[in-house]
């Protein structure tokens, strides 16, 4: 008999921590019966302990799609043991038929299999998601909700093809099984030991200490308004000059410091829950100690409502004078390795971006 667990995300609920936990120790998980998958399409490893790279995208906003490698099964069916893959780009898929292929391919591996997945309050959600966009030039999150720069964009209606829990939730337990799914709300005051990752280990009963002491180092923290500004005028630019600045070292350096970061006031928050009053108010079927606020605020008509909320001019104005104060202090040196960095690009290989 083989077990699989299948941890789907989603996006923005501590998935990178989970997956950097479970790389950290791949020893410990063989030592319980436990192997974690994270094998590429082209037979390397993944450094990141996810699955992602076996899901590819297409279009833009209404038209995003994503198309899950036919190939995984192969590569899982050549595996043996209990395995547990995270891939929260699978979180992508919403529609039936997808969801039910992924269960007959899987089930004919595995005799049991359990899905979990992590879901954010859809305000909190949107914010924290849209601006992933943001950190890199090549996202998924990016391609799917646009990337007009502002705090929170308006709320469209087919964002609803991915942040309505509770339909995307029911095709998963019927093709899996309701009894097999297990959905956390992604709260710190809900988490076993106030920590998705304590939580995700008690939730599977996998038995392995996790100290949260030992993960001091920041993982996928937010990106600042200056941050945000700075990245979006630098890809507009040309894709490929953030890498050749250095990537997230170059996002990190101190000169774009701010303490200003993405905010929603009450009224954006409302705007955009109003347009899951319906459907949160069945996610107790699958959360039954959802907090309350999921359903709180009163249906008021959509027309009504604007999500949309502009980046403060005092940013740019911020963000401006950060480039200046990055080049200012940039030596010789380092302005050589962005000049080296650029002919590379230009003359070999193709960059991993996942």
């Amino acid at each position: 008999m083989r077990r699989l667990i299948l941890h789907i995300g989603s996006h923005k609920t501590g998935s990178t921590s989970i997956q950097k936990f479970l790389l950290k120790n791949r020893n410990s998980l063989k030592e319980i019966g436990w192997i974690l998958f994270c094998e590429r399409p082209d037979g390397t490893e993944s450094v990141h302990g996810n699955a992602n790279s076996w899901v590819s995208f297409s279009g833009e906003k209404k038209e995003f799609k994503a198309k899950l490698d036919k190939r995984l099964f192969s590569a899982l069916n050549k595996t043996t043991g209990n395995m547990i893959m995270s891939c929260e780009e699978l979180s992508w898929l919403y529609q039936s038929e997808e969801i039910q292929y992924v269960f007959d391919e899987l089930s004919q591996i595995f005799n049991d299999i359990k899905v979990i997945c992590y879901i954010r309050r859809q305000d909190k959600h949107l914010l924290s998601h849209y601006h992933q966009g943001f950190r890199y030039p090549h996202s998924s999150a990016r391609d799917f909700f646009g990337n007009t720069i502002c705090i929170v964009p308006t709320h469209l209606k087919y964002y609803q093809n991915y942040l309505d829990y509770t339909e995307k939730l029911s095709c998963w337990a019927v093709s899996f099984g309701g009894n097999n799914l297990y959905v956390r709300e992604f709260s710190r005051d809900k988490f076993e030991g106030e920590n998705v990752v304590s939580d995700f280990l008690k939730i599977l009963n996998l038995n392995i200490k996790f100290d949260p002491d030992d993960e001091s180092e920041p993982v996928n923290e937010s990106l600042n308004l200056v941050q945000t500004i700075v990245n979006y005028a630098v890809f507009n630019s040309r894709n490929e000059l953030w890498y050749e600045l250095g990537r997230r070292k170059f996002t990190g350096n101190m000169a774009f410091h701010s303490d200003n970061k993405p905010q929603l006031d009450q009224a954006s928050q409302n705007a955009i829950m109003v347009n899951y009053y319906v459907t949160n108010k069945k996610l107790s079927k699958y959360v039954p100690d959802l907090s309350s606020n999921w359903v709180s605020p009163t249906p008021e008509p959509m027309e009504e409502l604007d999500a949309f909320k502009p980046m403060p001019e005092e940013e740019y104005k911020n963000a401006v004078q950060a480039i200046v104060s990055y080049y200012d202090g940039l030596s010789i040196l380092g302005f050589v390795k962005i000049k080296y960095r650029r002919f590379v690009e230009s003359h070999w290989g193709k960059r991993n971006i996942r």
